[in-house]
């Protein structure tokens, strides 16, 4: 039977056998290694353990494809029989160094992972301000894709890396695999600069948080209301419906309306032959009855401030007054304390202009 065989093939036999033996190790060592993490994790973290399990088998299974390869290839290279004084040797050497590669990258990988988990926790626990309760969840939104990218990010540059490393330690050409990851790089770079641009100016929006979904904004002269904030695009959608998309790279400026407060600003112009000091009183009493109006009263945030005389005129003298509220109110108390100005005005027989 062995007769019709080829000679090549027949002499083969041994390194295939002995690299299908360090398969079955590979996947024994892992599977006895993924049953002891999760043997002994603490409660409550059995997740974190099966991403620690998961991690070390990719690296142990890559560590072991690349043995498997050289192995391969040092038995197709004319090799007719491998012994274990060869893959001791082996072992010892190239092996050896692909295991400390893989492990440097899976410690940098750790690193990495703690210090983006780091990250999050601080970006996350300075938002403390009037109003932020509502947008906590949408933040946390954010930043959590924000440490995806960096993440998935990380493990591109690092195992990519370690990959290289480990190829040229099993006596692998990679100078095509750097120059065509080059060509391929200034091919990308020329093509995505506009893209690369937006997904930067994007993760800073969203680590300064001086716009969140919600806000009332206006971006280059369009204001309306921020419906969605991604890595490259930011949604606004205006107060008769329009829908503006900008690219995060194209934001010149932008002026937030409601960013932890806002104002509700009145400007009332009278008669020129009315007493100030009477309609400064009857603001006063407006704004006092508006913010004990139980309809209104979580919308304010501070009394009615009267600023005073803002400006005069030959017929009329015009009062500026202003009212602290919570972000996106300050319309609708504005509304609310022109109508109660009418009624009052007319109650006490102030002429307005």
């Amino acid at each position: 039977m062995l007769t019709h065989i080829p000679t090549r093939l027949i002499a083969l036999l041994p390194t295939m056998v002995t690299a299908l033996v360090l398969v079955a190790v590979l996947a024994l060592v892992m599977a006895l290694l993924t049953r002891w993490l999760r043997g002994v994790a603490p409660a409550g973290s059995a997740r974190a353990a099966g991403h620690l399990a998961a991690n070390i088998r990719a690296a142990v299974a890559a560590a072991g494809f690349l043995a498997v390869i050289a192995i391969l290839a040092r038995g197709a290279g004319g090799a007719a029989r491998l012994g274990w004084p060869q893959i001791s040797r082996w072992a010892t050497g190239p092996g050896l160094r692909i295991l400390f590669i893989f492990a440097g990258a899976y410690i940098l990988l750790r690193i990495t992972h703690y210090f983006v988990a780091y990250l999050e926790d601080v970006l996350t626990s300075g938002e403390n301000g009037p109003g932020a309760a509502p947008d906590l969840r949408e933040r946390y939104k954010r930043i959590e894709t924000l440490g995806r990218l960096l993440r998935a990010l990380a493990i591109i540059v690092i195992l990519g890396m370690a990959l290289l490393m480990a190829l040229r330690e099993a006596n692998m050409d990679i100078t095509p695999i750097l120059t065509g990851a080059g060509v391929a790089g200034v091919a990308i770079g020329f093509g995505a600069q506009t893209v690369v641009k937006d997904l930067i100016a994007g993760i800073f929006l969203i680590l300064e948080n001086q716009i969140r979904v919600g806000d009332v904004i206006t971006i280059n002269g369009k204001t309306g209301l921020v419906e969605t904030i991604r890595l490259r695009i930011l949604v606004l959608r205006a107060t008769d419906g329009t829908v503006y998309v900008f690219q995060n790279g194209s934001i010149t400026e932008y002026a937030n309306l409601t960013k932890d407060y806002s104002y509700a600003v009145l400007e009332v112009s009278v008669a020129y032959k009315e007493d100030v000091a009477r309609v400064t009183h009857a603001l006063q009493q407006i704004g006092e009855e508006l913010q004990h109006d139980p309809a209104y009263a979580s919308k304010i945030l501070a009394p009615l401030e009267i600023l005073g005389v803002e400006s005069l005129s030959s017929a009329s003298v015009s009062i500026k007054a202003r009212m602290k509220t919570a972000p996106v109110e300050q319309w609708a108390v504005t509304r609310e304390l022109r109508r109660r100005v009418k009624m009052r005005f007319e109650k006490d027989s102030i002429a307005l202009v």
